[in-house]
C-alpha cells in the first residue's frame, strides 16, 4: 500500500514527539545525577548485608538492584529504608528483591509522568527535590494512574505559592484520604483542586476530611459537602472560614 503524504507527515510528526520525550527524560536524569548517583551506596547497602539472614547469592542480587538505580540516576537512600525493613521483618530474600524492584520501577515511571505533564523548569525542580518525587511514587504504588496523577500535579503546579510542592505533599495524602473514606476519584480530585486554589496552610489540609465529616453527622449528604467545599474552597485562607461556609 502505497502510504499518502499526510500520512507520511503524520508518522514524521509523532516520531518527532517521541524523540523530544526521550530526550527530555536524559536531560532530567543528567541534570539530577550528582544528587541521585548514590555516591558510596555500595558501603552503606553491603553493610546491611552482612548484619542479615540474606544469602551470598540474594545478596548480589540485591546489590544489582541498587546498581540499576545507580544507572537510572535514583537515590539508594529511597530504596534502603524498604532493604532495612525487609531484613528486620526477617522477610523471604525473594520477596524483598521484588519490593525493591517494584519501587524502582514506580521511581522511574514517575519521572516519565513528571516531565511528560508538567514544562520543563517545573519538572526539573520537581525531580530536584526527593519529597515530590516520592509522593507521586507513593501515589503510583498506591494505584493511581496517569490522568490522576496528572490532575493532582498540574494543579498544584498552578497555586500562587512559594512551597507549592511541599502543599503537594499535603493535597496527595488528602487525595488518598478522601479515596479510603470512600469519595469517587472525580469528587475527590475536584475537591483537592479546589484546595490547591485556597490559600488553606498545608497542615491543615488534613481537617478538609474532618470537616467533610462532620457535614455528614449534621445530616448533609456527601455529595452536597463536596459541591459546597469545591465552590468555596477556592481563595479561602483557613478552615474556620470552610466551616462558617459550609456547615449549615
Amino acid at each position: 500500500m502505497v502510504e499518502s503524504e499526510d500520512q507520511a507527515v503524520s508518522k514524521r510528526n509523532c516520531t518527532k514527539v517521541m524523540l523530544y520525550r526521550i530526550i527530555l527524560v536524559l536531560v532530567f536524569t543528567a541534570s539530577t545525577g550528582s544528587m541521585y548517583a548514590g555516591d558510596g551506596w555500595q558501603e552503606k547497602v553491603q553493610a546491611v548485608l552482612q548484619s542479615s539472614h540474606i544469602s551470598q547469592t540474594a545478596a548480589e542480587e540485591i546489590m544489582s538492584v541498587f546498581s540499576s538505580a545507580e544507572y537510572e540516576h535514583v537515590s539508594y537512600e529511597v530504596l534502603l529504608p524498604r532493604l532495612e525493613e525487609g531484613i528486620a521483618k526477617r522477610v523471604s530474600p525473594n520477596l524483598i528483591i521484588t519490593v525493591l524492584e517494584r519501587e524502582l520501577s514506580a521511581y522511574i515511571r514517575a519521572r516519565i509522568i513528571i516531565t511528560e505533564v508538567l514544562d520543563e523548569e517545573t519538572a526539573h525542580h520537581v525531580l530536584s527535590g526527593i519529597t515530590p518525587w516520592s509522593r507521586t511514587v507513593t501515589l503510583l504504588l498506591q494505584g493511581a494512574d496517569k490522568e490522576e496523577l496528572k490532575r493532582l500535579l498540574q494543579a498544584f503546579s498552578k497555586q500562587d505559592m512559594d512551597d507549592r510542592w511541599n502543599n503537594y505533599r499535603y493535597g496527595s495524602s488528602l487525595y488518598a484520604a478522601l479515596l479510603q473514606w470512600g469519595m469517587d476519584k472525580e469528587q475527590s480530585l475536584d475537591i483537592v483542586s479546589a484546595v490547591a486554589q485556597s490559600y488553606i496552610p498545608a497542615n491543615d489540609y488534613k481537617g478538609i476530611l474532618d470537616t467533610l465529616i462532620s457535614g455528614t453527622r449534621l445530616r448533609v449528604s456527601p455529595d452536597t459537602m463536596a459541591e459546597r467545599m469545591i465552590q468555596t474552597l477556592p481563595g479561602l485562607r483557613s478552615l474556620e472560614e470552610l466551616h462558617d461556609r459550609v456547615l449549615y
